[in-house]
């Protein structure tokens, strides 16, 4: 039996080691404080601003902002068993509004956008029409890999939507590309880039599905929509993106037949249209990437407003390779991946309203995935370049031959 004296030694003991174990504590968050405020801190922010070369002079404001998400780029790479990187970039100082600015895509919740969705067959060849079924036997016959940058060379077609809100139409534009090199797999030309700025001035919104259109946000639907109607330029060789002369334009361009929307919240048709179709425009809540460096990202809840439009180019077991429309210098060369959690990990949007803008939409609406990925997903059949060169060739061989002409249409 423990004497009294004894027992008192032990609770002194305990009442020393618990103090040495606060002050441990406390030293060592003062010393991260310490390398906070010197990594964080003011002459860090001045820095900061000449690296990217900014005439803007000093802001308080803004270096608060710096301040505040320098320190969560620290706490996000100190963590133990963390799936991915953060880091400083050009949006480490800019305000809310200049960060919603970067999203822009906005859920077409009326129906009159949204196209029933075939099945993906797992025999389709590349630019086929889909025709799919979402039987439990489709997930165990997909490749457990899929990665369109291996193979297609318009996945380098990397942009930077700068201040404008047309996430949407980059993320068209990407899929047509791609789709249409699919189409052309055989072709040894090189392939060409579309004009996303022809959507972003052209693609009328009359029901503000996704806001006014343009730089305020719309939806891939109604860029595949106009798609069909009319093409989409290809980019000018000038390097002006915004140089398409017309809305109805009549040179160089592409087209598609039609586009298929993915059933909401559902991972096995997305995994199946990547791998049997190709890329897929998917939709995300983007609000927490901005500072995404490398790895798999894991850090948004189940509950999600999705805002922002993007290409899915491929998936590995543990998560979706996404193309973004942020430029090069962000995430993974302009790539982020996500980790796939399946579609029972599901939470609500309760502002479907900052996400859909057809009028009549329902006040909450189900969202699963990571991020929400699995909301929304559509992608183009029939992708393929026409150019009036080619068409005006194919006429005059037909009229000195009396019948169809050999001359190869153009490639991308």
């Amino acid at each position: 039996m423990q004497t009294p004296m004894c027992h008192a030694s032990s609770l002194l003991l305990g009442v020393a080691l618990a103090m040495a174990c606060v002050r441990e504590v406390r030293s060592r968050r003062s010393l991260r404080n310490a390398t906070a405020h010197a990594a964080c801190g003011a002459a860090a922010y001045a820095e900061f601003r000449r690296s990217l070369a900014d005439a803007e002079g000093p802001n308080s404001h803004r270096q608060a902002l710096f301040e505040q998400r320098c320190k969560a780029v620290l706490l996000q790479n100190s963590r133990v068993g963390a799936l991915w990187k953060a880091s400083l970039n050009r949006f480490a100082d800019r305000t809310d509004a200049e960060l919603r600015a970067l999203l822009g895509h906005r859920r077409a919740m009326s129906s009159r956008h949204r196209r029933s969705a075939p099945s993906v067959s797992l025999h389709l060849q590349p630019g086929a029409a889909a025709r799919s079924t979402a039987s439990s036997s489709v997930g165990s016959m997909l490749s457990e890999k899929v990665d369109w940058r291996s193979s297609l060379r318009s996945s380098g077609f990397i942009r930077d939507q700068g201040s404008c809100g047309s996430c949407w139409a980059v993320a068209t534009a990407g899929a047509v590309e791609m789709h249409a090199e699919l189409r052309r797999a055989r072709s040894e030309s090189s392939p060409m880039q579309l004009s996303s700025s022809h959507l972003v001035r052209c693609v009328e919104n009359p029901q503000h599905c996704g806001g006014s259109g343009g730089c305020d946000g719309a939806t891939a639907e109604l860029a595949f929509e106009f798609i069909m109607k009319h093409g989409i330029a290809v980019e000018p060789r000038t390097g002006n993106l915004m140089s398409v002369p017309s809305c109805r334009h009549e040179g160089r361009r592409a087209t598609v037949s039609n586009f298929v929307v993915l059933p909401v919240n559902r991972e096995e048709p997305l995994l199946a249209a990547i791998a049997t179709a190709g890329p897929v425009v998917v939709t995300v809540d983007a609000e927490k990437w901005y500072s995404y460096k490398s790895g798999i990202f894991d850090s948004c809840r189940p509950d999600a407003i999705v805002n922002h439009a993007v290409l899915a180019v491929g998936y590995d077991q543990r998560s979706l390779i996404i193309r973004n429309s942020w430029g090069r210098e962000w995430g993974e060369g302009g790539y982020i991946r996500l980790l796939r959690v399946g579609d029972g990990w599901c939470g609500t949007d309760r502002h479907p309203e900052e996400g859909s803008g057809c009028l009549g939409g329902p006040k909450e609406v189900t969202v699963c995935g990571m991020c929400g990925v699995l909301m929304d997903s559509s992608y183009p059949i029939g992708a393929r370049f026409i150019d009036p060169a080619d068409d005006a060739s194919k006429s005059i061989a037909e009229s000195k031959h009396g019948g169809p002409s050999l001359v190869p249409a153009f490639d991308a």
